[in-house]
């Protein structure tokens, strides 16, 4: 049935992303890169099917970043903060591992 098939919810989000300068540069909002960080990282299947779980999301990632030729660069970091930020409020419970250094100037 569709309306339970997370692989068509998938592609067609990823359809209506494709090439959707409006969509991309308008309507991605801090809460809703907060809202898919939350399920990424809290989903309950993650263990159980990791090959599409990590492709749900990415993919998600990366339409939000890259529309055609133009990568918009304040989702990229909008995304990279709330990830980074998620995963170092319960760094335990993450199933990625992320080292941080300091920069060198």
């Amino acid at each position: 049935m569709i309306r339970d098939n997370e692989e068509y919810h998938l592609k067609t989000l990823l359809e209506l992303l494709k090439n959707n300068y409006f969509f991309v540069n308008n309507f991605v909002t801090e809460n809703l890169v907060v809202l898919l960080v939350d399920r990424m990282l809290n989903d309950p299947n993650q263990k159980q099917s990791n090959e599409f779980f990590e492709k749900k999301y990415l993919e998600i990632f990366r339409a939000f970043c890259i529309c055609g030729d133009e990568v918009n660069s304040d989702n990229q970091v909008l995304i990279l903060n709330k990830f980074i930020k998620k995963i170092a409020e319960n760094p335990e419970n993450s199933i990625f591992e992320i080292k941080l250094s300091k920069r060198k100037n």
